[in-house]
């Protein structure tokens, strides 16, 4: 195993580069219909995944219309060398799009669950898996939530019960992905409750071109030691991704 463990989670929004608000109106015929810049984008995006042992990725299109029919969390994989990839789809409309998450990994996974997330609508969930060594092994989880409060609440909710019945068995738990809310609200609404650690709190994700919200995260254990963490300045989306690099944790005796 190698000595220590590099994650990093990006909403990349199906491959759209947003550099301005008013990319939102101009831009937006990509989120339906297919472009021809977007692999040229994916490919960018692709020599920064190279970086990294694990990635989550949230709002990435499974193989539709709109992706030119490419399944980009298979594309991703492919050109960033990873070793094995899975793909959520939370919202299929057929032809015409496959809206997901994705998690890409280095390391051989187990354990791996995809769970709906509950709200009043349908559309949002959460990766699960877990990786490395048997005696020791860490579990990962990969979320997109929805944007209301209420629907957060709940997803939440869903999500904790999640981390505290696996740490019942896993010691070592990592959560990401894009939250959608900000972190007072999200320390009283998960952390207390889970006792993971949010790094890089103070950075702020969201819009890439001129940050004013912290939406996106990686939350680890209190058992994992974070060598380094910080939010990297990208123009390939409209969310900024956070990278946070770990040590493998040394087994327990007990």
């Amino acid at each position: 195993m190698p000595e220590t463990l590099k994650l990093l989670t990006y909403n990349i929004q199906v491959g759209i580069p947003m550099e301005a608000a008013h990319h939102y109106l101009l831009r937006s015929w990509r989120h339906f219909f297919p472009h021809a810049g977007r692999l040229d984008n994916l490919k960018k995006i692709a020599e920064v995944l190279k970086n990294y042992d694990f990635v989550g990725l949230q709002e990435v299109d499974a193989g539709s219309l709109r992706s030119s029919f490419i399944n980009q969390i298979s594309y991703l994989g492919k050109c960033a060398g990873f070793l094995c990839w899975e793909a959520q789809v939370n919202r299929n409309l057929k032809l015409y799009a496959k809206y997901s998450n994705g998690l890409l990994s280095r390391q051989p996974i187990s354990h791996y669950q995809a769970h709906p997330l509950p709200g009043k609508f349908k559309g949002r969930g959460v990766m699960v898996c877990v990786m490395g060594p048997a005696d020791n092994p860490i579990l990962i989880a990969v979320a997109h939530l929805a944007l209301t409060e209420n629907a957060q609440k709940v997803q939440l909710a869903y999500i904790a019960e999640l981390v505290k019945e696996f740490k019942k068995e896993f010691q070592h738990v990592i959560v990401m992905g894009d939250l959608n809310l900000e972190p007072g609200k999200l320390q009283k609404l998960f952390l207390d409750q889970t006792g993971l650690i949010s790094n890089v709190p103070d950075q702020l994700t969201y819009p890439s071109w001129k940050p004013t919200r912290k939406l996106d995260y990686v939350l680890t254990s209190p058992s994992l030691k974070v060598i380094k963490a910080e939010v990297l300045s990208l123009g390939f989306s409209d969310h900024l991704p956070v990278s946070v690099e770990i040590e493998w944790p040394a087994k327990s005796d007990s």
